[in-house]
C-alpha cells in the first residue's frame, strides 16, 4: 500500500470490526505486537488491542509531517514508532494515529494470508 488517508470517526468502528473478525478467524491475535506485522522497532509494547482501545501511548495525530497530508510519511512514521509514543502502552490516549497504525497492521496480516 502506498497511500494513506487520514482515520476518521467513521472508520474507527470498522477497523474494530475487523480486528474482532481477523482474532475470531485466528488471523491475528488481540496481543500480537504491531511490530509481527509492521516495520516497526521490536519492542514499543504496542499490541493490536492498544489502538483499538486508544491504549497504545501514541498521540492523537502524527506531528511534523505536515498539514496537508499528515499520512503522507506514514511508512517512516511507523519504523520509528517507538520515539512517537506520548504515554507508555496501556494508558488512554485518544488516538487517531493509533487507528492507523492498527489498520496498516491489519492490512499488512491479511495480505499475509
Amino acid at each position: 500500500m502506498d497511500r494513506y488517508v487520514r482515520t476518521g470517526a467513521l472508520t474507527k468502528p470498522l477497523t474494530g470490526t475487523v480486528l474482532t473478525r481477523m482474532a475470531e478467524a485466528g488471523t491475528v491475535g488481540l496481543d500480537d505486537p504491531v511490530e509481527r506485522w509492521l516495520h516497526a522497532p521490536p519492542g514499543t509494547g504496542i499490541t493490536l488491542l492498544n489502538p483499538a482501545r486508544h491504549t497504545s501511548g501514541l498521540p492523537r495525530l502524527p506531528s511534523g509531517l505536515g498539514r496537508r497530508d499528515t499520512y503522507a510519511a506514514f511508512p517512516r512514521l511507523v519504523r520509528g514508532l517507538d520515539t512517537v509514543v506520548v504515554r507508555p502502552p496501556g494508558e488512554e490516549e485518544y488516538s487517531d494515529l493509533g487507528y492507523a497504525v492498527l489498520g496498516a497492521a491489519l492490512a499488512a496480516a491479511g495480505a499475509d494470508r
